[in-house]
């Protein structure tokens, strides 16, 4: 793909050259951070307030999902759970609270060790260890299908889970782990992507594009995964043609690395936007021949002399 607005689609650069207490029961906290900024532990802690526990330990079970390291989270969801007259779902919510909790005075850990106790005195047989079994069968799955290399199938078995109530403070980790296999297949493609002599593979892309719309569904991207998915979006519209689309993907994530500031300047240089295309290689390396023939087309069509710029090219 030659980056001018009269180069073909061609999507390779070889083609360019050779914790506050819930109100009315002061022994159930709930975090002050989520209840002040809304979502789920905000409208789980009213519900609660209000006397609506099964509401509220659905609420609170959606937050320890989205929030999975916050130990008051999971004291309030067995609060819940107890009022919800839950007992096994509030052992396990218990339990995870004490795992996290691990500087709890004396006394207060007493105290969470006695709301634990007479729970499980409520109940016939203790509940298993760890996130409710059920759901932890189904997230068991979800790793075989991630080590199988079935990144789509794993995400959804994860989904499956977490709608059947897992949870567990290792949750991010565990999700991240079932679309590892993506990170290798998005460092391939921008190294074929940066390469003369390799070529992007246009599946790769959308497989990669596709795993993190679905882990997206289930948790907040952090910021290598957003590149990825938006840096795969973003080139899969450069491959189409569809410059103004690759546009919008690449500019947050552009930053991130120099080939997908590359790619952003050859979009931009398509739809005759010169100035800007050279303003994204500004930073990069002016001894790389990729960037100097792109910086020569950009001043070339600004009117201005790209003799330089494709000189050094062409020499290195």
């Amino acid at each position: 793909m030659k980056p001018s607005v009269i180069v073909s689609a061609a999507l390779s650069l070889s083609a360019l050259l050779p914790a506050v207490a819930l109100a009315g029961d002061g022994d159930a906290p709930a975090p002050a951070a989520a209840a002040a900024t809304g979502g789920p532990a905000a409208a789980a802690r009213e519900a609660y307030n209000a006397g609506r526990y099964a509401e509220a330990a659905t609420g609170f079970l959606a937050a320890v999902q989205a929030t999975p390291r916050d130990a008051d989270l999971y004291r309030a969801l067995a609060r819940a759970r107890v009022w919800n007259k839950d007992a096994a779902g509030a052992v396990v919510a218990y339990r995870f609270y004490l795992q996290l909790a691990t500087q709890l005075p004396e006394a207060e850990r007493e105290k969470i060790t006695a709301e634990l106790d007479n729970a499980l005195k409520q109940l016939a047989s203790p509940p298993p260890e760890g996130p409710p079994a059920a759901a932890a069968k189904l997230m068991a799955e979800a790793r075989k299908r991630a080590e199988a290399d079935d990144v789509p199938g794993a995400l959804d078995k994860a989904a499956e889970a977490l709608a059947k109530g897992y949870f567990a403070p290792d949750l991010a980790d565990t999700q991240a782990a079932l679309v590892a296999p993506l990170s290798g297949v998005w460092a391939a493609q921008l190294e074929a992507f940066a390469a003369v002599e390799k070529t992007v593979d246009t599946a790769a892309l959308e497989r990669v594009r596709a795993g993190y719309v679905r882990l997206a569904k289930l948790r907040p991207l952090n910021g290598a995964e957003a590149a990825a998915a938006g840096g795969a979006a973003g080139l899969l519209a450069l491959q189409a043609g569809k410059d103004a689309e690759a546009v919008d993907a690449l500019v947050p994530h552009a930053p991130s690395d120099p080939r997908l500031r590359t790619a952003l300047a050859i979009a931009l240089l398509r739809l005759g936007r010169p100035e800007e295309a050279a303003s994204s290689l500004a930073s990069l390396n002016s001894e790389d021949r990729q960037v100097l023939f792109l910086l020569g087309l950009c001043r070339s069509a600004a009117g201005q002399d790209p003799t330089d710029a494709l000189r050094r090219a062409l020499e290195l």
